[in-house]
């Protein structure tokens, strides 16, 4: 069976005429420079941000950056809180080092004052033990100690 044309002749239809495949565009030219000036923008992004990294990516660098800068802060309170607890227990151990001495002078003056008591009271109890002359020997009339009539022990009765 073969078509026929709707006028009764026998001869086929031709299929109507199709486009070329390549067909020119009017602005080609245009295209091709667009193309290679997005070529050089991706290098030029590429050399500047490294080639695994893109604009779309900054955003993930911030949150370790603000880690970063809490974790130098951490690290610098931290060692800040350590050289105040040396200057604490340094001003401690002086402070120690002072009562110390001021007990040991303390100690050497009580001993010093114990000493000067101890002479001084030797020096009174030397005093008692020999009397000195407190009556002058002048206003003591002078009496013979031993008698000259000899004692006689008085008769038993």
């Amino acid at each position: 069976m073969s078509e026929q044309t709707p006028g009764g002749g026998g001869s086929p239809q031709r299929p109507a005429p199709q486009a070329p495949v390549f067909q020119t565009t009017p602005n080609a030219e245009k295209y091709v420079l667009e193309a290679d000036a997005m070529r050089r923008r991706q290098l030029r992004s590429a050399l500047l941000h490294g080639s695994d990294r893109t604009w779309r990516e900054h955003r993930k660098v911030w949150p370790a950056v603000a880690i970063g800068v809490v974790v130098t802060a951490v690290g610098i309170a931290g060692i800040t809180m350590a050289d105040a607890l040396q200057i604490e227990l340094g001003n401690r151990r002086a402070q120690e080092r002072e009562q110390v001495q001021q007990q040991k002078e303390q100690e050497q003056q009580e001993r010093e004052q114990q000493l000067q008591q101890e002479e001084a009271e030797r020096e009174r109890q030397q005093q008692q033990a020999s009397p000195g002359p407190s009556v002058p020997s002048s206003a003591v009339p002078s009496v013979p100690v031993t008698p000259s009539v000899p004692v006689s022990p008085a008769p038993a009765p």
